[in-house]
């Protein structure tokens, strides 16, 4: 199901890196469950995208060598993307086998004509002995001042399917203490951020497979979760006068990607052009 292309950088971590392995395949579980739950496949218009940095010393030219790469695939509902709910879903994966060091980023856009969140799924392995990962719902509507959207979105359960975003984000909770694994909550130091990522689920852990497995059982609950919210949710439910609010909540989500400090990362690996290339296929903007 999974387009043809290739990053030997990131495929040569996940063949020597189980942890980051697992990661990869999470990542992989969650856009199965999409793109069975929403018909979606891989973009007919945007090939994958393959980047390579830095190269084996004695290798230069042979790409196949290279210690850092990244690949990004995006996916489309499988009839007219304008007419469906999902407005754009990418999935990317950034590797420095030197460094032992790999992410990925799973993101599904919504359609501005609905006002689901969007899912967001970010995977790092930062070095051999830990993991962040974090998990969110990224809300279009004021969570503190809209209790309609919150309790619909956020704390309603699908019966015999999955347990609400509410549940899910407190079951992580209880792995802060030590005798349930010692996950740490983290939060971005960035001022402006803060707000955008505060009902996330984020952690950083001991990279061990019990606490990457328990994460991915939470990140596929939630995916469950939002297809569910999407298939039931109808095209015109987000009224003309309400659209510029979710217009805006969708230009705060793109340009947290855009301006992350952490795009510095890639910039040193792949240039600025080619990182504008890939944050730019992450939100859909062509």
């Amino acid at each position: 199901m999974f387009p043809t292309s290739s990053s030997p950088a990131v495929h040569s971590l996940a063949a020597t890196n189980e942890t980051f392995a697992a990661l990869v395949a999470l990542q992989e579980r969650v856009l199965q469950i999409m793109s069975d739950d929403l018909s979606l496949q891989p973009s007919k218009h945007h090939a994958p995208l393959s980047l390579h940095g830095q190269q084996e010393q004695g290798q230069v030219g042979d790409t196949s060598k290279s210690v850092v790469g990244a690949l990004l695939t995006s996916w489309t509902a499988s009839d007219d993307p304008k007419d469906s709910k999902v407005r754009w879903v990418s999935a990317s994966s950034v590797a420095n086998t030197t460094m032992s060091f790999g992410t990925t980023r799973l993101m599904g856009w919504v359609s501005n004509q609905l006002r689901c969140p969007h899912y967001v799924l970010e995977l790092g392995l930062m070095g051999p002995e830990t993991v962040q990962c974090s998990l969110s719902l990224y809300q279009r509507s004021d969570l503190v001042l809209d209790l309609e959207y919150l309790e619909t979105f956020y704390d309603t359960a699908v019966p015999g399917l999955v347990s609400s975003y509410n549940e899910i984000y407190n079951r992580c909770l209880k792995r802060q203490l030590p005798s349930s694994g010692g996950w740490m909550h983290y939060q971005v130091p960035q001022c402006d951020m803060k707000p955008v990522l505060a009902n996330s689920i984020s952690y950083t852990m001991p990279a061990k497979a019990d606490d990457v497995a328990d994460f991915a059982a939470c990140a596929e609950d939630v995916a469950r979760l939002w297809t569910h919210m999407l298939k039931n949710s109808s095209c015109d439910e987000a009224k003309p006068s309400s659209r510029h609010q979710i217009d805006a909540y969708d230009a705060r989500l793109v340009d947290v990607v855009l301006k992350d400090p952490g795009n510095a990362i890639a910039v040193r690996m792949f240039g600025e052009d080619n990182t504008k290339q890939l944050l730019n296929a992450t939100v859909g903007l062509f």
